[in-house]
């Protein structure tokens, strides 16, 4: 059989692609999160999967310094938990800090995604296929353009809530008497419920990146056509 004209292929490209985006409500967080373990995320998408990894992993530590801060109020031996949280405090502010370098160049990681499936839609000649195949890219693109308030908000959440364990690490050292303990309960507990906060919004932002990165195509330029065999 004499392969496919490059148009058609084209639109069979295009046309594989619809319903992959979860933007409309088909698919769960269990189906996507599966995809996500067996199928990687196209090479166009790696700045995205890797910020999204970022976020994931300091959210972890983030729960875990929360978990270890929590445990210095009812441990028999205080200085023990006290370094456990420094250890966990530790993490976090590293993966913190890789989180904040990344995070001001979300807009831009995305940018040259988005214009090149652009470019390349425009290389459809059917204007019914090419009008399906932009739409799709909008779709993609504008989750991703309503992503950049929540991810600036978590750039200052993420700032404030690292500078407010820290003030509880410098404050336990200096005083970690039974006495000091208990009068710093009403700033473990804001610490606790600002971490929380801040821990279920990256959960969000996280998943939200997970769906745009798995619904960018790995091409959207047609395979060129090889001519029959004489």
């Amino acid at each position: 059989m004499p392969p496919l004209a490059t148009p058609l292929r084209a639109g069979l490209l295009v046309l594989s692609l619809i319903g992959s985006l979860p933007f409309g409500g088909c698919r769960s967080t269990a189906t996507t999160a599966a995809n996500s373990t067996t199928a990687p995320a196209t090479p166009k998408a790696a700045s995205m999967t890797q910020l999204r990894d970022d976020l994931r992993a300091t959210r972890d530590a983030l729960d875990h310094t929360t978990e270890a801060l929590e445990r210095i109020s009812t441990s028999a031996n205080a200085l023990n938990a006290y370094q456990a949280f420094n250890q966990k405090l530790a993490d976090f502010e590293k993966l913190s800090a890789k989180s904040l370098l990344r995070t001001p160049n979300f807009h831009e990681t995305g940018t040259g995604v988005f214009i090149q499936w652009e470019q390349d839609t425009q290389s459809i000649q059917a204007p019914a296929i090419r009008e399906i195949a932009d739409q799709r890219r909008l779709a993609v693109q504008e989750a991703y353009t309503a992503l950049r308030n929540p991810m600036s908000t978590a750039l200052t959440d993420l700032t404030d809530v690292t500078a407010l364990l820290a003030d509880l690490r410098k404050a336990l050292a200096m005083d970690l008497t039974a006495n000091g303990i208990s009068a710093i309960q009403k700033p473990l507990q804001k610490a606790r419920v600002r971490s929380t906060e801040f821990s279920n919004s990256l959960a969000t932002l996280a998943q939200k990146l997970d769906h745009i990165a798995y619904s960018i195509p790995a091409t959207t330029t047609p395979p060129t056509t090889t001519p029959p065999a004489k």
